[in-house]
C-alpha cells in the first residue's frame, strides 16, 4: 500500500468513528423518496423500497437447498444497521437458517455492531469481519450479497467485483444502492448546466451549505474524494457492473435534483412547508425527463444482479446500458 492509500484509509476509518459528528439528511431526502423513488421501485421490483428488496430477495434463497444453510454477505457494512434490521426481518418471516457475514474495514464501527446485534437477539446469525475490500477474496460461496451505499468508496472495483461474482452461485443474488454519478460527486457539465440556471431563480434560503457552514452565491461543484474515498470512483461502476453481471432490475435516477436532497444544501429544505415540496417536485419532472430523453445520465441507482444472464425491467426503459455515460 502507498503512503496516499494509508492516509485514506485513516481518513475514513476517522470520518466514521463518531456517527453523531456526520451531517443527516433534512426530512425532504424523505419527501422525495417515497414519493418519487419509492413508487418507481415498487414498479421494477415489487417491493416497497430498497431495505424490502434486500428482505424479499434474500428470504427467497433460505431453505432454497434443503438441508444447507443460506449464506448471505454484506459488502462495507458500516455499523450493520441496515444488516440487523435485515436479520430481524428474516428470523420475524420465519425464515432459517442463514448466516449474514457483515464486513468493513473499521473495527470500531464492527464493535459498535457487534453489541447492537447481541442487544437486538440475532448474533446466533449475524457475523463480522474487518477486511479491506480493495484486497480482498471470499472463502466461501453466498446465496446473496448486498452492497448498501458502499462501492463509492471502493478504489479496487474490478477486483471486488471479480471476488463478489467467483464468490456467487449460477443462481446467487447481488443488490445494491449506491451512487453512479461523476467521480467525487461532481456533477457532469451538462448537469452542471442546468444546476446553475436553477441556482440564479431558486429562493435565496436554499443556497446555505450546512457541511460548509456558509452561503454559496454559485454552486459549489466540490470533489469529496479529495481526502478519504468518497465517490472515489463512482463513475466507474455501473460500466464495469454492467460488463461483469446480469441485471434483474433497474432503477437509475438522480441527476440535477441531488443537491436540492443532499445533506449539504438539502437541510434548507423542509417537508412542511408546501414551497419546499413543490420545488422538489418541479425539479423532479424536469430531472426525469431529462433522464428519459438522455440529456442527462443517473447518478443514482437500485440494482437486482446475477452471475450472468437476465434482461430485467428498467424503470422508463432506462435500462443499465442506457444508463452508462458515454466516456468520450
Amino acid at each position: 500500500m502507498t503512503t496516499e492509500y494509508e492516509d485514506r484509509v485513516k481518513q475514513q476509518i476517522a470520518q466514521f468513528a463518531d456517527l453523531g459528528a456526520l451531517w443527516k439528511p433534512g426530512n425532504i431526502t424523505q419527501y422525495w423518496m417515497k414519493t418519487w423513488i419509492t413508487p418507481r421501485m415498487s414498479e421494477v421490483f415489487g417491493v416497497n423500497g430498497v431495505f424490502d428488496l434486500y428482505a424479499t430477495r434474500f428470504a427467497e434463497h433460505i431453505g432454497k437447498v434443503p438441508g444447507r444453510t443460506a449464506r448471505f454477505v454484506s459488502i462495507g457494512s458500516g455499523d450493520c444497521q441496515v444488516e440487523i434490521r435485515l436479520a430481524k426481518r428474516l428470523k420475524e418471516m420465519g425464515k432459517g437458517p442463514f448466516t449474514l457475514t457483515c464486513t468493513d474495514i473499521s473495527d470500531v464501527r464492527l464493535g459498535r455492531a457487534r453489541q447492537a446485534a447481541e442487544q437486538a437477539g440475532v448474533q446466533d446469525c449475524v457475523e463480522m469481519k474487518v477486511v479491506d475490500l480493495n484486497d480482498f477474496k471470499f472463502d466461501v460461496q453466498y446465496d446473496g450479497v448486498m452492497a448498501h451505499h458502499i462501492l463509492h468508496h471502493i478504489v479496487n472495483l474490478e477486483g471486488l467485483f471479480g471476488a463478489i461474482h467467483d464468490a456467487m452461485h449460477a443462481d446467487s443474488v447481488f443488490l445494491t444502492a449506491d451512487m453512479i454519478g461523476k467521480n467525487g460527486h461532481m456533477r457532469w457539465p451538462e448537469t452542471l448546466a442546468w444546476i446553475e440556471s436553477l441556482w440564479q431563480v431558486m429562493p435565496a434560503r436554499y443556497r446555505f451549505n450546512y457541511q460548509f457552514n456558509k452561503v454559496h452565491e454559485q454552486y459549489l461543484d466540490w470533489d469529496c474524494s479529495n481526502k478519504g474515498f468518497e465517490g472515489i470512483r463512482a463513475q466507474d461502476i455501473l460500466p464495469l457492473l454492467v460488463q461483469r453481471f446480469g441485471f434483474d432490475g433497474f432503477v437509475g435516477y438522480g441527476g440535477i435534483v441531488d443537491p436540492f436532497v443532499e445533506r449539504g444544501y438539502g437541510r434548507n429544505l423542509d417537508e412542511g412547508r408546501p414551497e419546499d415540496r413543490a420545488f422538489v417536485d418541479l425539479v423532479e419532472r424536469l430531472n426525469q425527463t431529462l433522464l428519459e430523453t438522455g440529456r442527462i445520465k443517473p447518478t443514482m441507482m437500485v440494482a437486482a444482479m446475477r452471475r450472468s444472464g437476465g434482461a430485467g425491467r428498467a424503470y422508463a426503459g432506462l435500462t443499465p446500458e442506457k444508463a452508462v455515460r458515454p466516456t468520450a
